[in-house]
């Protein structure tokens, strides 16, 4: 495969490296962002499995993966080192590049970087975070909720502001913004994720009027739907039925003694 014009056209130029585009490729350089940000490290342009252009940024301690919408330039390292891929082959490059632990099929790697971030900071199991993106808003930047809700994590206007999250439609700030109230939600409910979760979707103050999840529909389904998803992606069944009091019960076992 060859990088399309776009993407060689984004690398050409004086202060860009532009290298050949027959095969997969790196070189030491900078990568510059449309947010302002920038990283620097072994820098590979391919593609990825979907075919979309994506450019690669290792270093000693892995990899991030970028969207080529969201790079602005490439500067290119004193150093001229080059190397092509030997199997000239963007899908090979890129199972060679990315981490190794597996993204859940329905997780855009395009995202993968910014929740393995935000979940290092806050110390969360990053499945569990891509689990609410899946049911807040099935992976799609810019959705918005009849009530009002924004981005991958659907935060509301109010709650981003609290977050510090100045643009709710940008997914760096957005997820890192969401872990950051999903381990608020966790720390508020002495780690009860079943409650934690109720609280990121009702509030905290509806699950701790009632003690429990709310006896809300929409609530009660969200918390099933993200915690059998999120043991999913961990390869674990879950099941979830509500007891003889009427609270919802989450469990990995298929009966409770």
């Amino acid at each position: 495969m060859r990088p399309s014009a776009r993407l060689s056209k984004l690398l050409a130029g004086a202060a860009i490296f532009c290298l050949p585009a027959a095969s997969a490729w790196s070189a030491p350089g900078k990568v510059l962002l449309e947010n302002g940000r920038s990283l620097e490290g072994d820098i590979r342009l391919q593609e990825d499995d979907r075919g979309n252009e994506v450019v690669v940024v290792s270093y000693r301690s892995g990899s991030v993966t970028f969207p080529r919408s969201q790079v602005k330039k490439v500067l290119r390292s004193s150093s001229r080192r080059t190397h092509q891929d030997p199997h000239g082959s963007f899908r090979t490059a890129l199972k060679n590049t990315v981490p190794s632990r597996a993204v859940p099929r329905n997780a855009p790697l395009l995202y993968d970087p910014y929740i393995r971030s935000a979940s290092r900071l806050h110390r969360l199991d990053p499945e569990l975070v891509r689990a609410v993106i899946k049911h807040e808003s099935n992976f799609q930047r810019k959705e918005v909720s009849r009530k009002g809700a924004q981005g991958l994590m659907q935060l509301m206007p109010d709650t981003a502001r609290v977050l510090g999250v100045r643009d709710a439609f940008d997914p760096w700030e957005n997820i890192h913004g969401g872990v950051r109230y999903l381990r608020d939600m966790i720390e508020a409910f002495d780690g009860d994720l079943v409650k934690a979760v109720a609280a990121y979707n009702a509030g905290p103050a509806a699950v701790k009027k009632y003690g429990d999840v709310p006896p809300y529909p929409e609530t009660r389904g969200y918390v099933r739907n993200v915690l059998r998803t999120y043991r999913s992606y961990r390869g674990a069944k879950l099941a979830a039925f509500e007891d003889a009091e009427g609270r919802l019960v989450i469990t990995d076992r298929p009966f409770v003694r």
